[in-house]
């Protein structure tokens, strides 16, 4: 998955709630991370969870990606636990300081891309 870590093959489980009702999909993961210092390493596990089917408005609804967001839920939750993502968990980046930063980050952006699109760019000359 990348340089010092990865994830062993995820094992999923079904539960159906009954005539009805939904169809639940859990994922349980088993991931691994190579200490860059030691060297050591170690195992962090992730449970996901998503549901494959619900009723909506009287009618059955089947989601085609709900396994991906499991694992993907997985995933997050089994590395949450090294840290990662630490701060958008701490809610770090909801102050009105960060919002603002991303907004002027996006405008600058916005406003480089468009002097790129209404500069004409020439040819190069040829000998």
């Amino acid at each position: 998955m990348g340089v010092g870590w990865g994830s062993k093959e995820p094992k999923y489980n079904i539960v159906d709630t009954g005539p009805g009702g939904e169809v639940l999909c859990y994922c349980i993961l088993e991931c691994w991370y190579k200490d860059s210092v030691s060297g050591e390493v170690g195992t962090v596990w992730g449970i996901g969870g998503d549901k494959v089917a619900s009723k909506r408005a009287g009618a059955m609804f089947a989601d085609d990606e709900a396994f991906k967001k499991a694992y993907t839920d997985a995933l997050a939750n089994a590395f949450l636990r090294l840290g990662t993502s630490a701060d958008v968990h701490m809610g770090l980046f909801e102050d009105s300081k960060y919002l603002m930063q991303v907004r002027e980050h996006y405008d600058n952006s916005r406003a480089i891309q468009a002097q790129i699109t209404t500069t004409e760019v020439k040819p190069a000359e040829t000998k």
